[in-house]
């Protein structure tokens, strides 16, 4: 998949991405698919792009897509 159509496809199933992890400059979500094949994906967000915003443990992944770190998803095996 290209990062158009991993894009098209987060707006399209409205998908969330969840908490995974805080490291020493990022803050770092997940988003994972299963339709029509099964795709998972990265975003990474700076902490000098936080600002005051809240980040939850489930964020909509449309919201985050500026942040989408691998064009090439990962698949299952």
């Amino acid at each position: 998949m290209t990062t158009t159509e991993i894009k098209k496809q987060l707006y399209r199933e409205n998908l969330d991405a969840h908490f995974v992890h805080v490291r020493k400059n990022h803050v770092r979500y997940k988003c994972q698919s299963t339709y029509p094949e099964y795709w998972e994906v990265d975003f990474i967000i700076p902490f000098s792009d936080i600002g005051d915003a809240t980040f939850e443990a489930l964020m909509p992944a449309k919201h985050l897509i500026r942040y989408l770190v691998n064009p090439e998803p990962t698949t299952q095996p």
